[in-house]
Parts: structure tokens; C-alpha cells; sequence
């Protein structure tokens, strides 16, 4: 009876298609079908597509971080198109799939490893003079002071997802950044304002397009900066004349204190009869 359930032609077109997930899938339940019963193999086939689902609900792919296409309004996945330029001081990223219990630990955590990942470029960069020169983007060199989710995808959110939007709010509150909404559903805007987080994100954080954001935003919120003027200003860069300058003129460096000893026991003595030690 279970040779009669066995469909060949689903078989080959699994395997013409390489969907080896859904071929391994159908291998086991007919092989379970056969050792056992038919509903026994129904089970297990139910079984194993309810792991599957809980599986990439998990652990989707929820986002892909955006970047402004120079001389447009237009803002691309950074990784699709490498033309896309980071926003000074804003990380944009876009939320693909509904934020509810099972996935928005991975967004927490997706947050937390690029914040990571952009606190360890400026760094480099601000304790590095040789990386700083070579740095063609300040973006890179800005710290991060605004976290932007377009989620024109998302139709609603659960109460598990708005607990951990509160919990990164006041993160970020701790840290002096902000957290900004692009295109929010009206039924995701009601979730908000019943979990209070209308008022922790300020309505100056919610906007309509892309572009409006990061036009406010780099307005009115962000504080931009280049290296340090230590480092990227020639005429603040100690050179070392003026260190030697500094020095002579000063009566606490070796070299101030030796020329007043010298003056003061020696006064009629020449530069010409003064050690070369002691002249250098």
C-alpha cells in the first residue's frame, strides 16, 4: 500500500532542482512510511515541515543595511550595489520580515555586532594617524548617533518585539543615541503608542521616507566630525622645529635649563666655545 503513496516524478524534479532540504525531507518520510505505517510517516513528514518553519522563522534573513547613492535620494543595500555610500554618523538598516517573539533576538543581536563591529573602525581609525589618512569616507571615523529601521514591510508587531524595541530605546538612551522609524504601519504606530514607546522615541523619530529621515537627521541631529585635529590638521601637527622651539624657550626641558647654567656662570663665553653637547 505504501509503494502506491511513492511518486517518482516528485522525486526527479527535487533532484533535477536540487532542493536537497526538501528531497532528504521526502526520503525520510517515505522510508519511515515503509518501516512502519502510513501514519506514522504522516506524522513525522508533519513533524519535520513544523521544524522547518520554526527553523526560518528563527533565524531569517530580517535585513540588509542601506547606503545613499552619491547625487540621489535613492538608498541601496550596501552589499547589491557597492556604490552605496555609508550615512555619516546614521546606520540605515531595512527590516524585511515580521518582528515577533521568534526573531527579534536576532535583530537585538544583529544591532549589537555592527555597533560592535563600528566602534572598532573608529578606533583604529581615531588612534591610527597612518589609517586616518588613508580613509576616504568620514563615515567610518563618526561615531554612531542614530539607528534608523525601515519597516514599510512589517505590518504589525507582538508584544514580545515591542518589549525589546523599549529595551534597545533605553539602551540607546544611555548611550546618547536615538532610534528612528521609517514608514510605520498604522497598526505597528498603534503598538507603539500602547507601549509607550511613542513617547521614549519622540515623535521627531518617526518619518515617511528614507530620504526625509536622513535630510532631518543630518540637520538637526547629528554631530559631525572628522579625525581628530591633532591628526588631520597640518598647521595643528607639531613639526619638529617648533618642537625644538618649544623646548629652548622652556627653562624645564634639559635643553632650557643647560642655556641658563650657561648664562648664568658663563656669561662672556662664545657659542663657538660651548661643547657640542651641550649646544645640540
Amino acid at each position: 500500500a505504501a509503494i502506491s503513496l511513492f511518486e517518482f516524478h516528485e522525486a526527479v524534479f527535487l533532484f533535477k532542482t536540487k532542493s536537497w532540504s526538501d528531497l532528504l525531507q521526502f526520503m525520510v518520510a517515505m522510508l519511515v512510511t515503509f518501516i512502519f505505517e502510513v501514519e506514522v510517516g504522516i506524522l513525522i513528514s508533519v513533524g519535520m515541515c513544523v521544524f522547518l518553519v520554526l527553523k526560518h522563522a528563527s533565524a531569517p534573513h530580517v535585513y540588509s543595511v542601506l547606503g545613499r547613492i552619491p547625487g540621489t535620494k535613492l538608498y541601496k543595500d550596501v552589499v547589491k550595489f557597492p556604490m552605496a555610500e555609508p550615512i555619516e554618523g546614521i546606520l540605515l538598516i531595512k527590516l524585511e520580515e515580521v518582528l515577533y517573539f521568534a526573531n527579534i533576538g536576532q535583530v537585538k543581536q544583529l544591532l549589537q555586532d555592527i555597533e560592535n563591529m563600528i566602534d572598532t573602525v573608529n578606533e583604529e581609525v581615531n588612534y591610527n594617524p597612518e589609517v586616518a589618512f588613508n580613509t576616504s569616507s568620514t563615515a567610518a571615523i563618526t561615531p554612531l548617533q542614530v539607528v534608523v529601521l525601515q519597516v514599510a514591510s512589517i505590518p504589525s508587531m507582538d508584544a514580545s518585539a515591542l518589549a525589546t524595541i523599549e529595551e534597545i530605546v533605553s539602551n540607546y538612551k544611555k548611550r546618547h543615541m536615538r532610534l528612528a522609524f521609517v514608514q510605520v504601519s498604522p497598526k505597528v504606530r498603534e503598538g507603539f503608542e500602547r507601549a509607550g514607546l511613542m513617547h521614549e522615541l519622540g515623535e521627531d523619530m518617526m518619518f515617511d521616507s528614507t530620504h526625509e529621515a536622513i535630510t532631518y537627521l543630518e540637520n538637526n541631529v547629528i554631530v559631525k566630525r572628522g579625525v581628530s585635529d591633532d591628526i588631520i590638521h597640518s598647521n595643528e601637527v607639531p613639526r619638529f622645529g617648533q618642537v625644538e622651539e618649544e623646548e629652548e624657550s622652556s627653562p624645564y626641558s634639559p635643553l632650557g635649563r643647560g642655556a641658563a647654567v650657561l648664562d648664568a656662570e658663563q656669561p662672556d663665553v662664545g657659542l663657538e666655545d660651548v661643547p657640542l653637547s651641550l649646544a645640540r
